[in-house]
């Protein structure tokens, strides 16, 4: 009763003397306890409610402090993903860099070896001349990839190579001067060992010559010149028989003809 009678004397406070001497004693008392009853009524319902908004209120922020964390690892990760693009980028220039460089090296270099080329091409026989001038104009095409030049260049090489192997023999147009001293186109056949030496001779042996690669290139000499650069005689007729023998092998034999090999001026047969 002492909290009914805390109520009525705040209650009373609250409304002023002149509203209790209108109001019946019995009825006032009971108002008093019906109001203070909802309002404790309404405080358990408020201090219930906060319980649960505070729970849920602690859930959502316990919720928050992990999509937190969740997210600070995401920005971690992300600056060490980062972190390993922008070194991986910077490997990547360092490298581009490193192969440019030996681009432009490889570039000079075949360069350099094309140019060589170019003086190599004069100093060969004239088939392997004919086939060179045909595809060393390629490796010199500004468009052309390293790697294509580098191809073309040993196909070249490869050319020759198989050129050196090898006896050949080519049938061709010379300009070779007559009796009078006047040049006259004839078809001769050249006969080749290797790269360094050749002879030709024409069909029924009125011309014929020999040749050899020389500081200033592919040089032919014709008959009485030939023997004097051999040094020795040079028989048509065992020209003639040579480029028989070539024709048909099965009637080939052993047949002499005098070479010139630039050994102290040496020459030998």
């Amino acid at each position: 009763m002492k909290i009914v009678a805390l109520s009525y004397i705040t209650l009373c406070s609250i409304l002023g003397p002149n509203a209790l001497s209108y109001a019946n004693p019995t009825e006032t008392n009971a108002e008093l306890m019906q109001q203070w009853i909802s309002l404790e009524s309404q405080k358990g319902k408020l201090q219930t409610d906060w319980r649960e908004q505070r729970q849920q209120i602690e859930q959502n922020l316990n919720l928050f402090e992990l999509e937190q964390q969740a997210l600070q690892k995401i920005i971690d990760k992300s600056s060490e993903v980062t972190s390993e693009v922008d070194e991986r980028r910077l490997s990547l220039l360092s490298q581009q860099t490193i192969l440019e460089t030996e681009q432009q090296k490889v570039s000079q270099q075949l360069h350099n070896v094309s140019q060589h080329m170019q003086h190599l091409m004069l100093r060969l026989p004239p088939p392997v001349q004919i086939q060179w001038q045909e595809k060393i104009a390629l490796i010199n095409q500004v468009a052309a990839s390293n790697s294509e030049k580098l191809e073309r260049m040993l196909s070249l090489f490869k050319v020759a190579d198989d050129f050196d192997k090898r006896i050949a023999i080519h049938r061709t147009s010379m300009s070779i001067s007559n009796e009078q001293g006047k040049p006259q186109n004839m078809m001769v056949t050249q006969i080749y060992i290797g790269l360094s030496q050749g002879w030709y001779v024409n069909e029924d042996g009125s011309a014929w010559g020999y040749g050899r690669a020389s500081s200033l290139g592919w040089q032919w000499w014709h008959q009485q010149e030939a023997q004097t650069e051999l040094g020795l005689a040079l028989n048509p007729k065992a020209l003639m028989k040579i480029r028989d023998a070539l024709d048909n092998p099965t009637t080939a034999t052993y047949l002499a003809v005098p070479v010139s090999i630039s050994l102290g001026n040496t020459n030998e047969s």
